[in-house]
């Protein structure tokens, strides 16, 4: 009998946010699986010739005495992959436009890719979370803000595509957005406005009160929103906000169940991999191919 090897390979994967970067190093196989072996954290800079310094240092550490095949990163905003920058990041904003991934691979010598971060965390889902052997769903990551992407299986091949549903218009007479907009749902449900909002931390607010109601009501317009131009069998739920108040997606649920009449409501599932989604999603999608 011929003993088949499995080959693996090492990668580190990044989340950067605007305020934290996560680092882990990351062993896979030729059966794309895959395992973090390590992780580390550090505080990101506003300024990008501090922050690039700090973060090329934070990958030495964690791939140190580890021959790694490349460098996946995972980024707020609006993402230049093939040339490797953020274009635009609002709570980033000194990064825009400087060469991240040019510097990086420069420093390492392999292979660096960038990726939007709700993208990456879909892709983690898709690959090795609650997303394996689904051939269409939507991930939707509320946490600060509200982001969302779409993922399509064809065979052995994927096509993502990003969205804003964080940035529509849900209240016309709500206040006025930074992208321009008014009643934005990033203003009502988003984790950061809200707390601006309340002027309190969410923490302190208890499950049973009763701005989650008002909160879940937004939430399932803005699915149904989504709904109308991204059709899906089902929705995975990830972000900070909603994995610590997970009751939230039954109000969801009763508040698309009352309202839609239009579309087949989806299955809504939470994410499997939680905060490391991006992480897993980032060393993922240099493995596969995108169409």
């Amino acid at each position: 009998m011929i003993e088949v090897k499995t080959m693996h390979e090492y990668y580190v994967a990044l989340d950067i946010g605007g305020t934290n970067c996560r680092a882990a190093l990351m062993e896979t196989d030729s059966a794309l699986r895959a395992k973090i072996l390590k992780k580390e954290q550090l505080q990101v800079s506003l300024d990008y010739e501090s922050g690039i310094i700090d973060l090329l240092s934070l990958i030495d550490q964690i791939a140190q005495d580890y021959p790694i095949s490349g460098i996946g990163g995972s980024f707020p905003g609006i993402i230049d992959e093939e040339i490797g920058v953020i274009r635009s990041a609002t709570n980033l904003p000194d990064w825009n436009n400087k060469p991240i991934k040019k510097t990086v691979e420069e420093h390492f010598q392999v292979p660096v890719s960038i990726f939007h971060d709700v993208a990456a965390a879909a892709m983690g889902e898709a690959l090795f979370g609650n997303g394996v052997s689904e051939n269409n769903f939507v991930f939707l990551i509320w946490g600060t803000g509200v982001g969302g992407a779409k993922v399509e299986r064809l065979m052995d091949k994927f096509h993502i595509t990003s969205f804003e549903p964080g940035h529509h218009i849900a209240n016309p007479n709500g206040d006025q957005c930074a992208c321009g907009l008014r009643g934005c749902p990033d203003l009502i449900m988003g984790g950061g406005p809200l707390s601006r909002k309340l002027n309190k931390n969410l923490a302190e607010i208890k499950d049973n009160d009763s701005i989650w109601d008002d909160v879940a009501k937004i939430a399932g317009q803005t699915v149904i929103n989504t709904l109308a131009f991204h059709q899906t069998p089902l929705l995975i739920f990830g972000g900070g906000l909603i994995q610590k108040r997970q009751f939230l997606l039954d109000k969801i649920r009763e508040a698309i169940s009352i309202h839609q009449e239009v579309f087949k409501i989806p299955e809504i599932r939470m994410t499997k991999l939680g905060d490391n989604a991006a992480l897993y999603g980032t060393v993922g999608l240099q493995q596969i191919e995108l169409i």
